[in-house]
């Protein structure tokens, strides 16, 4: 079976399409069905095989991919590839109003030179940080003119049938991140905005807004929602997601800590680092500790991450921050 039927009221299946990214192998899709009215909740990455795969998941379920409708969390392409190359052009696409920017065939290239120039901002050659874009796909182009797209925020409902579900917004992992609540059964698709598998990435805000506080912000507002139940993206669905997010909570703070006390230590050498130097100091989950070593992209992601908390804690007012003679940031404990 591709298709597991993971709730019975509302009817709940969940479709693991296949896409190798980082250190996950899969995208979790959800199909609620009601009767003949179905939502799909996300799409997964525009891949030939992931594409056969889901084709031939939703088959078995005796879906019409042209009669369902496609509820998108956000459009990172392991999300909502295949709603641009497999979902058939007549079939509703929800898309989160913060998303949109996200949506134009031109915000990947954007993203890309705005988050690039950031790295060499902080320290980075100009050949770092073009390497560790290479791989770099952004989101997905979906061409809300020509496609029948509802564009949702918070409070709006999706009706399924007799279901009714609410919309949660939720950015942070991407500007325009949503959740989807079943208040009856108090089940939330949730998308990336919280995961076991791994710690959620951060993106880097076009506008140049603090991503960091968005995401705690939105993680205490699923909090405060009394979900029953987590429908996440990628990896196994828990029921301890309570502890999971007090644990994200906490797993800032401490980098965010030890990037305090690496901009210390360096003051009182008389030195005031770069950002590069900051995000290095401090310890990440790679092999030997070493960023150099990982994948293009998940230098790409660590990286990013470790600008998104460098801007909060300036934002904060936790480090101070100047722009050196080379146009590199230099960072110093606040109030020196």
């Amino acid at each position: 079976m591709l298709a597991e039927k993971i709730n019975d009221d509302p009817e709940i299946y969940q479709l693991r399409v296949p896409f190798p990214n980082v250190v996950t192998t899969e995208t979790n899709v959800y199909v609620l069905r009601d009767g003949d009215e179905v939502l799909v909740v996300d799409s997964g990455a525009p891949t030939e095989g992931a594409a056969l795969y889901f084709a031939a998941a939703l088959g078995e379920l005796g879906v019409d991919p042209r009669r369902a409708r496609y509820f998108l969390t956000h459009l990172h392409y392991d999300h909502a590839g295949l709603a641009g190359d497999f979902v058939p052009a007549e079939a509703t696409l929800y898309v989160g109003r913060g998303e949109l920017e996200a949506a134009r065939p031109d915000f990947s290239e954007r993203s890309a030179r705005h988050s690039c120039a950031r790295f060499v901002e902080e320290g980075l050659t100009t050949d770092e940080a073009a390497r560790a874009h290479a791989p770099l796909r952004v989101s997905t182009p979906i061409d809300v003119e020509a496609r029948p797209v509802v564009v949702v925020a918070e409070g709006d409902e999706v009706a399924v049938g007799r279901h009714r579900l609410r919309v949660v917004e939720v950015p942070g992992h991407t500007r325009g991140h949503v959740a989807l609540l079943h208040p009856e059964s108090g089940i939330c698709f949730t998308g990336d905005h919280v995961l076991f598998i791994i710690s959620p990435g951060l993106s880097l805000f076009l506008d140049g807004s603090d991503a960091l506080r968005t995401y705690l912000d939105s993680l205490d507002k699923l909090d405060a929602l009394g979900c029953s139940r987590l429908l996440i993206s990628h990896g196994e669905n828990r029921l301890d997601f309570p502890e999971r997010i007090e644990w994200l909570r906490h797993h800032h703070e401490k980098r965010l800590g030890a990037m305090e006390q690496a901009v210390s230590e360096a003051a009182a050498r008389g030195e005031e680092p770069t950002g590069a130097q900051v995000i290095r100091a401090i310890r990440w989950k790679v092999p030997g500790g070493r960023i150099d070593a990982c994948a293009p992209l998940q230098q790409w992601s660590i990286y990013t991450l470790g600008i998104v908390l460098l801007d909060h804690l300036v934002s904060e007012g936790r480090l101070a921050r100047r722009l050196d003679a080379d146009g590199v940031h230099r960072y110093r404990p606040a109030g020196s």
